[in-house]
């Protein structure tokens, strides 16, 4: 791969990055790399590693642990960012307050609106007219085996009676650390995490859904009135599903968006 075609960002401020598991010292470009749904999936295990307390790479001059960011203009291209500032490195990467933890803000105060605890109401009543489900809570504590971890999904069901769900709703971009920390929880109490969207715009997609449609086997699940009045009529949660198929075309491979409303049951996620 050229560096030309990478997704970096043209002049990164961390250079180079150290794989910790093999000792390599490679340029972020080649790290970064053009395969897009690849460099999702790097993401995520960066910051489910970093949620975990443990490292992938490092940049290589201070040795603190490092992320990956995004900055969209014309187009998404992305960069390293150490995990903390120590003084230590002439790469700066934060300043006082992130724009990440700007939009973890946003995220918070969007968890108190309308549209959120309407969202709430629609899973809770989809799940009550599914007989598949019981159990069913809204911001009720979720403790961890571990007694001193915790969680507060915006809803909770038990499916079939063996399975514990968690729907989580996502109204706006949110920090992709959070998004790491609850999927290490939940895959730790051997449960599932279903995000629900309000709504999806292929040709705009967010940074956090594409974070999460890339590593939720490409589907995206949308949740709305029409959602609901499909779950009374038929007694099952109903779904707006986003996934994409890829064909080649003319020596190309071309990613085609579909859409259906269906069960939750028939959901290929799980």
């Amino acid at each position: 791969m050229s560096i030309q075609s990478s997704l970096c960002v043209d002049h990164p401020e961390i250079e180079e990055v150290i794989n910790l598991e093999t000792g390599e010292i490679l340029p972020v470009q080649v790290v970064i790399g053009s395969d897009y749904d690849r460099l999702e999936k790097l993401r995520m295990d960066l910051a489910e590693a970093n949620a975990s307390d443990e490292l992938l790479y490092a940049c290589p001059i201070c040795m603190v642990g490092v992320y990956l960011s995004c900055v969209r203009k014309d187009e998404k291209r992305f960069f390293f960012k150490h995990r903390t500032e120590n003084g230590n490195c002439p790469a700066i990467t934060r300043g006082e307050l992130t724009k990440e933890e700007i939009q973890a803000r946003k995220y918070n105060a969007a968890k108190e609106s309308y549209a959120h605890k309407r969202l709430k109401e629609i899973i809770r009543e989809s799940l009550e007219n599914d007989p598949d489900f019981s159990a069913i809570a809204v911001e009720k504590v979720w403790r961890g085996m571990d007694r001193s971890k915790w969680r507060k999904p915006d809803v909770q069901a038990l499916w079939k009676g063996t399975t514990r769900i968690a729907f989580e709703i996502q109204l706006s971009t949110t920090f992709l650390h959070v998004i790491a920390e609850r999927r290490l929880f939940y895959r730790d109490e051997g449960a599932l995490l279903c995000w629900i969207f309000k709504r999806f715009d292929e040709q705009d997609a967010r940074m956090t859904q594409d974070d999460l449609f890339h590593n939720n086997n490409r589907n995206l699940f949308l949740a709305s009135e029409e959602t609901l009045k499909a779950s009374i009529e038929n007694r099952a949660l109903m779904l707006d599903c986003h996934w994409t198929s890829s064909a080649a075309l003319e020596g190309q491979i071309k990613e085609t968006w579909h859409q259906q409303l269906a069960p939750f049951s028939n959901s290929n996620w799980m």
